[in-house]
């Protein structure tokens, strides 16, 4: 493995752990504190909808420079080498969709909500979509979580891997 490839891993240790620690800080601090300190739901609502168009967008340029890394460094076990392009290309595909289909349907059903008003005809039909949209987020980000932390792992195995043969 060249130098420019330890480098490259190194990086690599560092974007997964900060998307991987960034997902957390967002979806478990900042944005459910929105939500508690805006006593305005309406508000609240597009502020966090800003917050999260925001880090889609820099998730997706994550994305694509992790997936040049991970195509760049050559993995010396084949299998891992294909699962983490495999798991990068799937993340990929996971932020196009969140932002293309995903937060836009939760955004619209909030907003259709708002309009419409609690207790109001189709109410109950709009937060059940709505709901679903939320929790399919949630078990989306799971899988997110779970595959940067795999993504991680295997840079640091790799970097591992590198640095004894360096020191050999």
């Amino acid at each position: 493995m060249t130098n420019l490839d330890t480098k490259l891993l190194k990086l690599s240790l560092v974007l997964l752990g900060g998307w991987f620690f960034s997902t957390i800080i967002i979806d478990f601090i900042a944005v459910p504190n929105i939500f508690r300190i805006i006593s305005n739901s309406r508000e609240a609502g597009q502020v966090g909808a800003k917050v999260f168009t925001l880090f889609n967008i820099m998730e997706l340029t994550l994305a694509i420079i992790l997936s040049i890394i991970f195509w760049k460094i050559p993995a010396e076990q084949k299998k891992i080498r294909w699962i983490n392009r495999f798991l990068l290309s799937l993340l990929f595909l996971l932020i196009l969709y969140y932002i293309s289909i995903l937060n836009p349907n939760i955004i619209n059903f909030a907003v259709k909500m708002n309009e419409i008003g609690v207790g109001n005809s189709g109410y109950e039909l709009l937060e059940q979509e709505h709901s679903f949209y939320h929790h399919l987020y949630v078990k989306l980000d799971s899988f997110k979580l779970i595959s940067l932390l795999f993504l991680q792992i295997s840079a640091l195995f790799c970097y591992s891997s590198a640095s004894e043969g360096e020191v050999q």
